[in-house]
């Protein structure tokens, strides 16, 4: 890829980026690209930056790239392989093919070996101007000698001193930026119309500086100082759209209205410089304003008073900045006592050094819940417990006739079983006897045939 080109060699598309939408710069283009005299096998595109250039401007950076691509096939034929042929274009190769211009008279650089490396780009971009690539060899830094730091900051500022007295004022929002115009001490001899003239049209130039510097995009409101003479206003129109074609994003501008205000569109090529670099104030959020320490003491105050009004809290424990508490304890004393006595309360304010506006801590300490003690009890209260009285033996019942017959056969019933019980155990003590005998008198016949 070259500053206004991409060279594709081995194809034979040729074309135009589709974000160039004006009909009559594609037919243009398009004019130049069937001009061109390449072979067959070579492609081109013309990319989005090349919107507004000339073709001689194209014509150059056509030259550049084929000396590129002949570099290379004549390094592919004689060097041996493994051999780097091409690698991506770093930051120093980026410079100066997006940023040199013929206007330029030497190009400074602090280290040697980007120097050589340069003057090698330099070769294929533009030959004749490798003699104005210079090694700085002041022990003093290139940004220090050139201010380069002063302009570095000056890109964060909302305002900008333009060299005549007058400034422009840039607040960025969520929604657009807005740019304000103003004369600022700056007198012309001619009158006040061509003072006013005079700074709208430095304030054009500077305004699309800053508008690349910072990289502002969306839509874009800049307000001038009103002109009566409408050539005037023209020609302000005119200086902003040409110092904006230098601009690679994409611009869209409308014309100054009766109010002084035009209006204009950029292409958000990447996050405002702003974003990228700064974090959000922890005091304002933002905001880019804070309460004064009137105000937050008396907001702090109200706190208080609302949260011990129920009568449930001992203490109350606040932390808030130093000087909002000696506001409290200086300008407040006798509202805070008044809380305490009122109230039955102690407020206690803490503070210190690191505490933001935005972090007030209030904290309401309550009361310990106590259980109800227990009411003791007089002599009189005790009453005596009475004494148990002592059990009566009650008399046996006279048992009725039918009870006692019923013991009676019972008794007669136990007796015959112990009866039964007797015989049984003698009978079988007689047969075993009997047994005895017969098996003695068995053995003697056995002995005495």
């Amino acid at each position: 890829p070259g500053r206004y080109l991409v060279l594709m060699p081995g194809s034979e598309t040729r074309g135009i980026s589709r974000q160039i939408h004006d009909e009559k710069d594609r037919e243009r283009f398009l004019e130049i690209l069937n001009s061109l005299n390449l072979s067959k096998d070579i492609g081109l595109i013309i990319r989005t930056v090349c919107e507004g250039q000339t073709k001689t401007s194209i014509k150059k950076d056509l030259n550049s790239l084929m000396r590129l691509w002949t570099m290379i096939r004549k390094d592919a034929q004689n060097k041996k392989a493994p051999y780097l042929l091409y690698k991506e274009v770093d930051l120093a190769y980026r410079a100066i093919r997006d940023f040199y211009t013929p206007d330029i008279d030497i190009i400074l650089v602090d280290n040697k070996d980007v120097v050589e490396r340069l003057k090698s780009v330099m070769g294929i971009v533009s030959p004749r101007q490798k003699g104005m690539i210079k090694f700085h060899q002041e022990k003093r830094p290139l940004f220090a000698k050139y201010q380069l730091e002063e302009q570095i900051e000056d890109i964060f500022k909302n305002s900008v001193k333009l060299s005549s007295g007058g400034q422009i004022v840039i607040d960025q929002t969520e929604a657009l930026v807005a740019v304000d115009v103003n004369t600022g001490k700056f007198s012309h001899q001619k009158g006040h119309e061509e003072t006013i003239f005079r700074t709208n049209l430095e304030a054009a130039v500077e305004i699309a500086r800053q508008l690349r510097l910072r990289d502002l995009g969306g839509l874009i409101v800049i307000d001038f100082i009103d002109m009566m003479n409408n050539k005037h206003i023209r020609e302000v129109e005119k200086i902003i759209k040409i110092e904006l074609k230098k601009d690679k994003a994409k611009t869209s501008v409308s014309r100054i209205s009766k109010f002084g205000l035009l209006e204009m569109s950029r292409e958000r090529i990447r996050p405002a410089i702003t974003f990228s670099t700064t974090l959000q104030c922890p005091h304002c959020h933002g905001t880019g304003v804070i309460k004064s320490k009137e105000v937050i003491a008396v907001s702090f105050l109200r706190r208080i008073r609302a949260g011990v009004c129920n009568g449930s809290v001992e203490r109350v424990e606040g932390m808030l900045p130093m000087e909002t508490a000696d506001y409290l304890l200086n300008h407040k004393r006798l509202e805070l006592q008044s809380l305490e006595n009122e109230h039955n309360v102690k407020i206690f304010l803490h503070t210190g050094p690191g505490i933001l506006s935005a972090e007030e801590i209030l904290e309401f300490i309550k009361k310990p819940v106590l259980s109800e003690p227990a009411e003791e009890k007089t002599k009189d209260d005790i009453k005596p417990k009475p004494k148990a009285k002592p059990k009566m033996q009650s008399k046996p019942k006279a048992k009725t006739e039918k009870q006692v017959e019923k013991e009676k056969v019972t008794e007669a019933e136990t007796e015959v079983k112990a009866e039964t019980e007797v015989k049984t155990e003698t009978e079988v003590k007689a047969e075993t006897e009997v047994k005895a005998e017969v098996e003695a008198k068995t053995e003697e016949q056995k002995d005495n045939p």
